[in-house]
Formats: structure tokens, sequence, C-alpha cells
């Protein structure tokens, strides 16, 4: 009993499925809204979720877990820390932010206009502007070797240095093969004669 009463505002609250969501749960219990005609808003998108379990589901089961900390990877392409991986992150997210449109808005009821006018109208300008940047990094991004063995590269056809490289790159990975075939042979070999 003693643990549920020490807890504080934001451990009550908190159910968030991502480091994200709870950073903006704790930001806007720091900062509440003090407009009444936002805090009504807000009701009333808060309303819509509860009245629309399967959406909550969908978006909590489904979505939220492919959605990569956005706050973080802003905060690292601000200050030119990002990585390739960084950046593949958001070209997943520009793929499934189309999914999340399609999900919040299900009907065409007068309860989800703060939900259209909050997160979906924004969603599609956003996804429109992503979609350039989701193409750029299709030619960029080398998906199968992520795919393959989780390595993320740059295409070697974006670049005829690149391409230099990646055939350098091939050539040392044979010899570097080679070689392990040739101690493991050559350990096997030991082994046997050991036992005998």
């Amino acid at each position: 009993m003693s643990n549920k009463t020490n807890r504080t505002l934001f451990q009550v609250l908190n159910n968030c499925r991502t480091l994200s969501g709870q950073r903006l749960l704790a930001q806007l219990i720091r900062q509440p809204l003090t407009d009444i005609n936002k805090i009504e808003e807000r009701l009333d998108i808060i309303e819509y979720f509860v009245k629309n379990y399967d959406i909550r589901q969908d978006l909590s089961e489904i979505y939220l877990k492919k959605v990569p900390d956005l706050s973080r990877i802003y905060k690292k392409l601000h200050s030119k820390r990002a990585t390739l991986q960084d950046c593949y992150r958001i070209y997943l997210m520009t793929k499934i932010l189309p999914n999340f449109e399609n999900c919040l808005i299900r009907d065409e009821s007068d309860e989800c206009l703060a939900m259209k006018q909050n997160f979906s109208d924004k969603l599609r300008v956003i996804c429109a502007e992503l979609s350039k940047l989701s193409k750029a990094l299709e030619g960029v991004i080398d998906e199968e070797r992520i795919e393959s063995n989780g390595e993320f590269w740059i295409k070697a056809d974006y670049d005829d240095d690149l391409k230099e490289l990646r055939k350098r790159l091939d050539r040392f990975e044979e010899e570097a093969n080679a070689v392990y075939k040739a101690v493991d042979r050559e350990i096997t070999k030991e082994q046997k004669e050991d036992k005998s």
C-alpha cells in the first residue's frame, strides 16, 4: 500500500510505450495547458482514444513499437553526430507514417475532428515532405546489406569511388575467408592427429 501512496503523478499516469512518449508526458505535467480551448481539444482527443479501443490498441501494439526515438535522432542530426543507422530509422519511420494516419482516422465522425486537426492533417503534410527524403535514402542506403547482416552501408552505386572501394573490400573479404578456411582446416587436422 505504501508504494502506491508515494507514487508521483507521472508514475500514476505513465502508460507510455516509448521513451519519447514518456518525455512528452513529463513535459505535459511540468507545463500544463492554460488555454481552455486547448484543454477541451486535448480532452476531445483523449475521449476519442478512450472510445476507440481498437485504434488505441493498434497504435500501441503495432505502430508505436516501430517508432524510433525521434527527438534523440533530431538532436544527433542537429549536432551533426547522426549515423547512417539513424538515417535508416528515419527512413523506416517514413514508411509507416501513412499507416499511422489511416489508423488514427478510421471514420468520419464529428468526434474525430480534433484528431484530424491535430494529427491527421499534420501527418499528411509531414508524409508529403518526408517522401522526398525517403526516396533519397532509398537511393543511398544499402538495404540488402542491412537485412542480410545488419551492417549499415551506403550503396556502392552511389559514387565511383565507393564502387572501387567496394571491389577492394570484396577482395579483402574473399582473402580473409580463404585464410579463415585454411586455418580452420589446419586446426581440424591437428585435432584429429591429437586424438589418434
